[in-house]
């Protein structure tokens, strides 16, 4: 029921505490909302596109590119049936998250910034008004 003061330069993971368990949740995007278990979910911004997110499958996306991609990781089909909500680009829009663990995580931008994300807790991730500014990036020739 609140707005955190801050926002993500690179990404946002959302998983289980433990790395052996697995991550429960509903996953929302656009009017196709699923529940999933996986390793967790990966949100990138386009900067932060090149790194753990390209690694579990996602694109690297042009660094001016005001778009976010989420990626589900490893995700497990037995029990719930085919998912189809696994990787997608937004240039718009949100992406919801509804917890179903006990003792889930959120980090913000690595593992510097973790929130709690227990049972029942919602998580909507949207591009920002007001995006951060990349200082120092230089254009690859």
């Amino acid at each position: 029921g609140k707005t955190l003061p801050f926002a993500a330069l690179n990404d946002v993971l959302v998983t289980a505490r433990c790395p052996a368990e697995a991550s429960r949740y509903t996953l929302k995007v656009g009017t196709i909302r699923e529940e999933q278990m996986s390793s967790g979910l990966w949100i990138s911004t386009a900067v932060g596109s090149t790194a753990a997110n390209a690694s579990a499958g996602g694109r690297v996306l042009p660094h001016g590119c005001r778009c976010f991609q989420y990626v589900v990781r490893e995700v497990y089909h037995r029990k719930t049936g085919r998912r189809r909500l696994l990787k997608g680009i937004l240039r718009a829009g949100k992406i919801v998250i509804l917890s179903h663990m006990r003792d889930g995580e959120i980090y913000v931008d690595g593992a510097n910034l973790r929130i709690p994300f227990g049972l029942g807790s919602r998580l909507e991730v949207s591009l920002s008004n007001r995006p951060l500014k990349v200082v120092g990036l230089r254009k690859c020739r």
